[in-house]
């Protein structure tokens, strides 16, 4: 999906430090950047990534398409620390090698060759 002059976005800093998140207007789009008013004042992001420019370092935050759509974000974020979290150092006894292999396919893991 593409920006648009007059879209609004939703920017989430990346520390609580850089502000609150809120809604932000694409006020011009060029071939790398999309300048925003609103939340901290005038920034650019990069339109691909939506992510803030940083200016040589790490990006102070990154917007979102709709509110909703962060939220989204945030709550699979937090299912996965869930899941990571209560992970033991030993699989459970009711899976077998088969399954492991079909899990670690599903989040990406190459395993070793037997």
């Amino acid at each position: 999906m593409k920006l648009s002059v007059g879209q609004t976005l939703w920017f989430v800093p990346s520390h609580s430090w850089n502000g609150q998140p809120c809604s932000v207007t694409v006020q011009r789009i060029g071939r790398r950047w999309a300048y925003i008013t609103g939340g901290s004042g005038n920034d650019r992001i990069d339109i691909e990534t939506l992510a803030l420019d940083g200016r040589g370092y790490s990006s102070p935050g990154r917007c979102w398409r709709w509110r909703g759509a962060w939220e989204h974000e945030e709550k699979r974020r937090a299912a996965w620390r869930e899941l990571v979290s209560r992970l033991s150092h030993h699989p459970p006894d009711h899976l077998t090698l088969d399954d492991i292999k079909k899990i670690a396919a599903q989040v990406g893991v190459t395993l070793p060759e037997e």
